[in-house]
């Protein structure tokens, strides 16, 4: 049997691990060279003709965990709203 469309678990579950997977790169690497990824946020800022205003600053155990758990559930829910989204406007043009 066929599936139509896309599955907004799979796509929530991806798109999570991904928002998360990159937050929790962003914690380990602040925690192993915080001076390098100031000198990275600082030249991104500038890039994009702003003043670097934020500061790294050292890395706690539970609000990197919070990060890590908060940025998996806002990308499982964008990942599965933009699946129900895909979904209906696929069989909303086909009917067309």
């Amino acid at each position: 049997m066929k599936q139509e469309g896309i599955s907004f678990h799979h796509l929530g579950l991806t798109s999570g691990i991904l928002f998360a997977g990159l937050h929790l790169f962003w914690l380990i690497f602040a925690a192993i060279a915080p001076k390098s990824l100031q000198g990275l946020l600082d030249w991104l800022f500038q890039i994009h003709t702003l003043a670097p205003i934020y500061e790294v600053t050292t890395a706690h155990f539970l609000p990197g965990l919070f990060l890590v758990l908060v940025t998996f559930a806002v990308g499982y829910g964008l990942g599965a709203l933009f699946a129900l989204i895909w979904n209906f406007t696929q069989n909303f043009t086909r009917d067309s």
